[in-house]
């Protein structure tokens, strides 16, 4: 029975002192809590506020400049998905999210394989790798478009020294969202090559 007390007793302190502690750990809890109201605030501010002030908008007749508008209802929603253009733009859409994604997974993973091994030059390699992701999207979209190009691009003038006819590729609207969704994919594909290695090194 003695021993039985003790314990108990034993076990109430430990809970006292548990209490203690948890009491002293909470005003530093809740100064870092604090800490981030004020992002909190410019999201709603910035984000949240203008998002939902553009889905009343979008319920209106307003042409973006009268002070004058009506609520219309959803009949903006069903125009704009009557139009062609926009269902096109939502499969271009579509294709670029799922395709960069997949592609960008699986370059990323093969030189995260490649670079788990040992060999010179190993660092090189992933500096050249990962070097694209530095590459401002403007300069890289300007680098393409000099290399597919109709005219004097570097692609169609070596198509034209080896007696092919050049392709226009920036024309071609199906072949040019494939060509976007590859040129993005090996652009960031060192984002997914620094995962998956980190991952493979901590297992291995």
């Amino acid at each position: 029975m003695q021993a039985v007390g003790r314990h108990k007793t034993t076990k109430n302190t430990q809970t006292k002192k548990e209490s203690k502690s948890l009491n002293k750990k909470s005003p530093k809890k809740n100064l870092i809590n604090l800490m981030y109201m004020p992002a909190v605030v410019l999201f709603v501010i910035f984000v949240i506020y203008p998002f939902l002030d553009g889905v009343r908008i979008s319920l209106t007749n307003w042409n973006g400049y009268s002070q004058e508008y009506s609520y219309i209802g959803f009949s903006n929603y069903k125009s704009l998905f009557k139009d062609e253009n926009v269902i096109i733009a939502l499969k271009n859409t579509f294709l670029y999210g799922v395709g960069s994604t997949i592609i960008q997974q699986i370059i990323g993973l093969s030189y995260a394989v490649f670079l788990n091994n040992k060999f010179r030059c190993r660092g090189f390699a992933r500096t050249v790798i990962y070097l694209p992701i530095m590459v401002a999207s403007v300069i890289m979209g300007y680098i393409w478009y000099f290399l597919l190009q109709y005219n004097g691009g570097a692609i169609n003038d070596i198509l034209i020294a080896l007696g092919i006819e050049p392709i226009d590729f920036i024309a071609n609207g199906k072949l040019m969202v494939w060509i976007i969704v590859l040129i993005n994919s090996l652009q960031f594909c060192g984002v997914s090559m620094v995962i998956y290695l980190a991952g493979l090194q901590n297992i291995l």
